[in-house]
């Protein structure tokens, strides 16, 4: 499936004293994306969601020690195309790494999720349906400049998953990439 997904808008709010950095977030979802029902696969949920969370990072930049956590509550409303309304779904992620001096950190990370609330709307055809898991897994960093100047970031995460209810099992693998597009020094 190729495509694009939901247009995500979001605020943050951050602060930090010391090794100590919190930040409050709320991101709304607009139905915008690629969807078709009649598919197995696609890309748009077609359902707005709000999303909000709070998160704390614990950094001394001493001796890389990096201690991160994450609480949120995304709560959903109904898909208009199939009528159906997915539960809320409250979710905490996690993460201790360790940052070098090469550039390179490594780590052990993992989230919780949990669907709250049972699934609805005169489109549901399968009872509440509240989803669960619980993740844990490696990571691995580099970061690096290029032109001495732009700070490039390069993560890569895998999580097994376990204790599983009403989702796919299995494991997730992400990648990402993070170049910052302004604020920029002067050359």
């Amino acid at each position: 499936t190729a495509g694009m997904g939901d247009m995500a808008v979001a605020g943050f709010l951050g602060w930090h004293e010391g090794n100590s950095h919190w930040n409050l977030a709320v991101t709304g979802t607009i139905p915008t994306g690629d969807y078709d029902p009649d598919k197995i696969a696609f890309l748009g949920l077609h359902r707005p969601s709000v999303d909000v969370r709070g998160a704390y990072t614990y950094l001394d930049p001493k001796t890389g020690l990096e201690i991160s956590g994450a609480l949120g509550m995304t709560f959903n409303y109904i898909n208009t195309a199939t009528s159906y309304r997915t539960g809320d779904e409250l979710h905490f992620e996690w993460d201790v790494n360790e940052h070098f001096a090469s550039g390179f950190s490594l780590g052990v990370g993992g989230y919780i999720y949990d669907q709250v609330t049972g699934d609805g709307g005169s489109g549901n055809r399968i009872g509440a349906f509240e989803g669960r898991v619980v993740a844990v897994g490696p990571l691995l960093g580099y970061t690096f400049k290029i032109m001495n100047l732009i700070p490039v970031n390069l993560n890569a995460r895998w999580f097994h998953e376990f204790d599983v209810r009403n989702r796919v099992t299995g494991n997730s693998i992400f990648g990402s990439i993070s170049v910052p597009l302004v604020g920029l020094p002067p050359t």
